[in-house]
């Protein structure tokens, strides 16, 4: 589990706090004032972002931030990032379920779930948390969606559609680490974090014959399986899982129907 550095610095700061606090009486009543200044003066600074709708300016301490894609949702976690509302990881669903990767950083967070549904988003729900940063787009349906509602929602707040061309963990986290949040740092340690467990994972797996075909199947029992350029099968081949083309895992039977070469999270589909 994901601990924020935000935790981690939390005794230090009190530590910090406290010994200000001490010297606070010997000073005038003109620093509090200046401290109030510089802290408006940040709260109003923004930063330009290039996005796929053109160039966003949005705000560089974000206190309240929204994601229209449950998929980017534990990115945001990773880089404390204030998440106060996400959307459940299927359209349709009654309640959402946190992901067990950042579900402890979700309920300290006190993030709602927003309804969702394959007509679109809900604006008005949207609005009602009153965000100041709205973070959309990604892979597939939630991308198409968020650009048939970029108007509505830019009159919400400041809105960022991750780009449906980055199609790695790499390029999405790289995207809003460096570009949305300016938190470089945060990307390099976990980036270097993966390349160390891979090499670990590599040396103590014992290979399956080969190629391997990926399916899922989602509550409603619709079976997918995983396009072989993306995703899952993606980072698995540079383990060694050769993964076999989605055509050929799907191609129908005479008495079996065709199954559908998708990601389900992505919704880019097409039956084989």
């Amino acid at each position: 589990m994901h601990v924020s550095r935000r935790r981690r610095i939390i005794p230090l700061c009190a530590a910090v706090l406290t010994a200000f606090a001490l010297t606070a009486c010997a000073q005038d009543s003109g620093t509090a004032a200046e401290t109030s200044s510089e802290e408006q003066s940040s709260a109003q600074e923004t930063r330009a972002v290039a996005t796929p709708m053109g160039e966003v300016e949005i705000p560089a301490d974000a206190q309240r931030v929204v994601v229209l894609n449950y998929a980017l949702a534990g990115y945001l976690y990773h880089l404390d990032v204030p998440v106060v509302g996400v959307t459940p990881e299927d359209a349709n669903q009654a309640s959402g379920t946190f992901s067990e990767f950042w579900a402890e950083d979700a309920e300290a967070a006190g993030t709602e779930f927003l309804p969702w549904t394959v007509d679109g988003f809900d604006v008005e729900a949207v609005a009602a948390i009153q965000p100041d940063l709205i973070i959309a787009g990604g892979i597939g349906f939630p991308y198409l969606q968020a650009t048939e509602a970029y108007d509505d929602l830019s009159t919400v707040a400041p809105t960022v559609l991750v780009d449906k061309e980055f199609q790695t963990w790499q390029q999405q986290f790289g995207f809003l680490a460096n570009d949305v949040f300016d938190k470089p740092e945060v990307l390099d340690d976990l980036t270097q974090a993966y390349e160390d467990r891979k090499v670990e994972v590599a040396d103590a797996l014992t290979l399956p014959p080969n190629p391997v075909s990926y399916l899922a199947i989602t509550s409603d029992g619709t079976p997918y399986v995983l396009i072989e350029d993306m995703g899952l099968p993606a980072e698995l081949a540079e383990l060694g899982f050769e993964p076999l083309p989605c055509s050929r895992t799907a191609a129908p039977s005479p008495t079996q129907p065709a199954a559908i070469c998708s990601s389900p999270r992505s919704k880019r589909s097409d039956r084989c």
